[in-house]
């Protein structure tokens, strides 16, 4: 198992799993997860092979998809601050 309710840790049980995507190379799995009431989330990193997560969170995200780059080394997703509404 990638992820259960747990990893999602500092949300108090609110937080539900919005997204997720595993690299080209299956090495990483970004997820994202927010409240249920608001269409922002945050994305999480984590390396497949030892189930460790990075320390670093984005922050502002729109929900929508998460896509990695062919060479494994970035992801493409929506920033909510450049949305017009």
């Amino acid at each position: 198992m990638f992820l259960s309710p747990k990893d999602i840790s500092g949300t108090n049980g609110k937080a539900v799993l919005r997204m997720f995507s595993l690299s080209v190379n299956g090495e990483f799995l970004a997820y994202a997860y927010g409240t249920r009431n608001s269409r922002m989330c945050k994305i999480r990193f984590r390396e497949t092979k030892t189930g460790k997560d990075y320390s670093e969170t984005l922050t502002n995200v729109f929900d929508s998809d998460i896509n990695w780059t062919h060479d494994n080394k970035g992801i493409i997703y929506t920033v909510g601050e450049s949305l017009p509404f």
